[in-house]
């Protein structure tokens, strides 16, 4: 089986505005940061993006390294896609900058993510450890959280939870 593919994509051919961003806001400062490295000749991992079923590609990750090409004028940036839908996209965002050290994951970033996967129809359906594994927070802060959205939408969560 052939693992994801890797190519040049052209910056106006990425969707970023599809709710997969998990952070609360994007961090300038670090994008114009590696603005000038890239500038400098510093190579970044690829961007990570998912082709929908429409043949779409959804950024998953690398939000901060689109918007310092952006800044600096560029038009293709390297990236690797993967299959999948917006949830999919959403889910690695969360999962990517738990793990990741070369930004901040913040309390509020981190609540945020949670929130999202809570919004979507499929991550409804996780358990609250495994939302909570995914977004570097306790099951308990999910289960929080999962109880506020309930209560703000009027409706309740699926009986049944995966994983």
């Amino acid at each position: 089986m052939a693992g994801p593919k890797t190519r040049q994509v052209p910056l106006d051919k990425i969707l970023v505005d599809q709710g997969t961003q998990c952070r609360t806001a994007l961090d300038t400062a670090t994008a114009r940061d590696f603005r000038h490295d890239l500038e400098n000749g510093v190579k970044f991992e690829e961007v990570v993006l998912f082709e929908n079923s429409k043949g779409q590609l959804v950024m998953g990750d690398g939000f901060t390294r689109y918007a310092a090409m952006k800044m600096g004028g560029g038009a293709t940036i390297e990236a690797k896609i993967l299959k999948g839908e917006k949830f999919d996209a959403l889910a690695y965002n969360a999962h990517a900058n738990s793990q990741q050290k070369s930004q901040r994951w913040t309390a509020a970033d981190r609540k945020n993510a949670a929130k999202l996967i809570l919004a979507d129809p499929e991550g409804a359906e996780w358990s609250d450890a495994r939302i909570a594994n995914h977004c570097g927070l306790s099951d308990k802060t999910v289960a929080d959280i999962r109880k506020e959205q309930e209560a703000e939408t009027g409706k309740p969560g699926p009986e049944k939870r995966k994983g």
